[in-house]
């Protein structure tokens, strides 16, 4: 049991971390969306791709397994990564892939 207690912060940690970089991309995109002056696309672009990137390397450092299987903070952290997942498809689909 003494081991479950720094899986479960470590978990908890990841999902903030994970959290946070969502929240930062969200930003950036609605930053590239609302956007109506042409002199600060390039800008925004740039910072949307930091951001992207900054959530796609937080993805691939989640330890696998860094939650105990079955527990909240398990579905905590699959949830997280189900939606950073999702949102890091949306952009790349809507900025950076090519034709």
């Amino acid at each position: 049991m003494t081991q479950l207690l720094p899986l479960s912060c470590h978990a908890a940690s990841e999902v903030t971390e994970i959290k946070l970089a969502v929240s930062a991309l969200k930003s950036s995109l609605e930053d590239v969306r609302g956007n109506t002056d042409s002199t600060r696309t390039s800008m925004l672009r740039g910072n949307l791709k930091e951001a992207r990137n900054i959530l796609a390397r937080r993805l691939q450092e989640t330890a696998p397994g860094s939650a105990p299987a079955g527990t909240g903070a398990d579905a905590s952290l699959a949830a997280a990564t189900r939606e950073a997942t999702v949102l890091l498809d949306e952009v790349d689909a809507q900025f950076f892939k090519s034709p």
